[in-house]
Protein backbone atom coordinates (compact mmCIF):
# COMPACT_ATOMS: atom_id res chain seq x y z
CA UNK A 1 0.00 0.00 0.00
CA UNK A 2 1.58 3.72 -0.74
CA UNK A 3 0.18 6.39 1.17
CA UNK A 4 0.61 9.89 0.00
CA UNK A 5 0.78 12.79 2.51
CA UNK A 6 -0.05 16.26 2.23
CA UNK A 7 2.23 18.50 0.80
CA UNK A 8 3.99 19.49 4.08
CA UNK A 9 2.20 17.26 6.30
CA UNK A 10 3.57 17.63 10.22
CA UNK A 11 5.46 15.18 11.61
CA UNK A 12 3.30 14.29 14.08
CA UNK A 13 0.92 13.34 11.14
CA UNK A 14 3.26 11.37 9.78
CA UNK A 15 4.39 9.69 13.08
CA UNK A 16 0.50 9.05 13.73
CA UNK A 17 0.48 6.88 10.54
CA UNK A 18 3.38 5.10 11.14
CA UNK A 19 1.93 3.75 14.94
CA UNK A 20 -0.99 3.22 13.48
CA UNK A 21 0.80 0.77 10.70
CA UNK A 22 2.98 -0.28 13.33
CA UNK A 23 0.11 -1.12 15.52
CA UNK A 24 -1.69 -3.30 12.74
CA UNK A 25 1.48 -5.41 12.78
CA UNK A 26 2.87 -3.62 9.25
CA UNK A 27 5.48 -2.09 8.69
CA UNK A 28 6.57 1.59 7.06
CA UNK A 29 9.12 2.87 4.73
CA UNK A 30 9.32 6.32 4.56
CA UNK A 31 10.51 8.38 1.29
CA UNK A 32 10.51 12.24 1.43
CA UNK A 33 10.90 13.96 -1.86
CA UNK A 34 10.61 17.79 -1.90
CA UNK A 35 7.83 18.91 0.88
CA UNK A 36 5.88 15.46 0.52
CA UNK A 37 6.57 11.89 2.35
CA UNK A 38 5.41 9.14 1.09
CA UNK A 39 4.75 5.38 3.15
CA UNK A 40 5.14 2.61 1.57
CA UNK A 41 3.60 -0.38 3.98
CA UNK A 42 3.84 -4.01 3.68
CA UNK A 43 2.56 -6.69 5.55
CA UNK A 44 0.14 -9.43 5.34
CA UNK A 45 -3.07 -7.30 6.45
CA UNK A 46 -2.85 -4.29 4.74
CA UNK A 47 -5.82 -3.83 2.86
CA UNK A 48 -7.23 -3.97 6.22
CA UNK A 49 -5.71 -0.60 7.15
CA UNK A 50 -6.51 1.51 3.66
CA UNK A 51 -9.93 3.08 4.85
CA UNK A 52 -8.12 3.38 8.57
CA UNK A 53 -5.34 5.20 7.23
CA UNK A 54 -7.55 6.99 4.91
CA UNK A 55 -9.28 8.89 7.78
CA UNK A 56 -6.39 10.54 9.15
CA UNK A 57 -5.05 13.98 9.54
CA UNK A 58 -2.29 14.61 6.76
CA UNK A 59 -3.18 11.75 4.50
CA UNK A 60 -3.64 12.99 0.73
CA UNK A 61 -4.06 9.26 -0.94
CA UNK A 62 -3.74 5.45 0.20
CA UNK A 63 -3.36 3.59 -2.79
CA UNK A 64 -3.29 -0.39 -2.75
CA UNK A 65 -1.06 -2.70 -5.10
CA UNK A 66 -3.35 -4.35 -7.89
CA UNK A 67 -2.50 -7.56 -7.05
CA UNK A 68 0.12 -9.23 -4.91
CA UNK A 69 1.20 -11.89 -7.49
CA UNK A 70 4.38 -11.79 -9.15
CA UNK A 71 3.96 -11.30 -13.07
CA UNK A 72 4.66 -13.63 -15.12
CA UNK A 73 6.87 -13.43 -18.59
CA UNK A 74 9.08 -15.01 -20.77
CA UNK A 75 10.07 -12.09 -22.71
CA UNK A 76 12.74 -10.04 -20.08
CA UNK A 77 13.08 -7.48 -22.99
CA UNK A 78 11.93 -3.61 -23.06
CA UNK A 79 11.03 -2.23 -25.91
CA UNK A 80 12.70 0.75 -26.66
CA UNK A 81 15.62 0.19 -24.31
CA UNK A 82 19.39 -1.04 -25.13
CA UNK A 83 21.39 -3.67 -23.20
CA UNK A 84 24.31 -2.88 -21.42
CA UNK A 85 25.31 -6.44 -22.78
CA UNK A 86 25.00 -6.74 -26.06
CA UNK A 87 22.67 -9.92 -26.96
CA UNK A 88 25.48 -11.84 -28.47
CA UNK A 89 27.55 -11.87 -25.47
CA UNK A 90 24.30 -13.50 -23.33
CA UNK A 91 23.60 -15.88 -25.71
CA UNK A 92 26.84 -17.18 -26.63
CA UNK A 93 28.29 -16.93 -22.92
CA UNK A 94 31.43 -15.02 -24.29
CA UNK A 95 33.76 -14.23 -21.81
CA UNK A 96 32.95 -10.79 -20.85
CA UNK A 97 36.12 -9.98 -19.37
CA UNK A 98 38.49 -10.52 -21.95
CA UNK A 99 35.59 -9.10 -24.62
CA UNK A 100 35.92 -5.37 -22.41
CA UNK A 101 39.48 -5.91 -21.88
CA UNK A 102 40.21 -5.87 -25.71
CA UNK A 103 37.78 -2.70 -25.53
CA UNK A 104 40.10 -0.61 -23.14
CA UNK A 105 42.65 -1.52 -24.85
CA UNK A 106 41.50 -0.77 -28.29
CA UNK A 107 40.61 3.00 -26.51
CA UNK A 108 43.86 3.91 -24.94
CA UNK A 109 45.75 2.82 -28.05
CA UNK A 110 43.27 5.42 -30.10
CA UNK A 111 41.80 2.82 -32.15
CA UNK A 112 37.77 3.41 -33.31
CA UNK A 113 35.84 -0.11 -33.59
Amino acid sequence: MLVTMLPNAESAEIDAVRDRVRRAGCESTRFDVENVTSLVVTGNNVADLEECVAMLAGVARVTLAGSQDVPVTSNLRIAGIRPLVPPAILMEQLPLVLIIGEMIKRIVMGERH
